[in-house]
């Protein structure tokens, strides 16, 4: 740790330097990234319930029924921004993390696994991420 400049009596100038580290941070990103994780874990078998519906199984968007450049221009739920029912919560980002894993584990039983998955990966690194900017 650098400390400013301390001018003696004859006017000398002297720097005060410790020779201590500061210590890694990397073991308290790893406990908020396992704390993320580990609060979404328990849900990893369950099925698709509640919003999980709409917005994934019958999102024309998530499903790749849509051309992409339509993520940009609908809402979380697949309603197009500018329509009078929208919810407005746009979230494309989302959406196109929905996307790619609905793609790359198609259409098959147990698809709910593989969001959960992807979405706690995603929550441990996002908490991780407002950890760091916080401090």
């Amino acid at each position: 740790m650098k400390r400013r400049n301390i001018t003696s009596s004859n006017g000398a100038s002297t720097t005060n330097e410790t020779s201590k580290k500061s210590p890694s941070s990397w073991p308290m990103y790893s406990l908020v990234s396992t704390v993320a994780v580990a609060c979404y874990i328990n849900g990893l078998n369950g099925d698709f319930v509640h919003d999980d519906i709409p917005a994934i199984t019958l999102n024309k968007d998530v499903l790749a029924l849509n051309p992409l450049g339509h993520t940009f221009k609908n809402d979380f739920w697949g309603t197009p921004m500018a329509d009078i029912s929208s919810h407005k919560s746009y979230r494309p980002l989302t959406i196109l993390t929905f996307r790619s894993t609905w793609m790359i584990v198609a259409i098959m039983e147990g698809v709910a696994k593989e969001f959960r998955c992807d979405k706690t990966a995603n929550y441990g690194a996002c908490f991780n991420r407002e950890f760091t900017d916080s401090k």
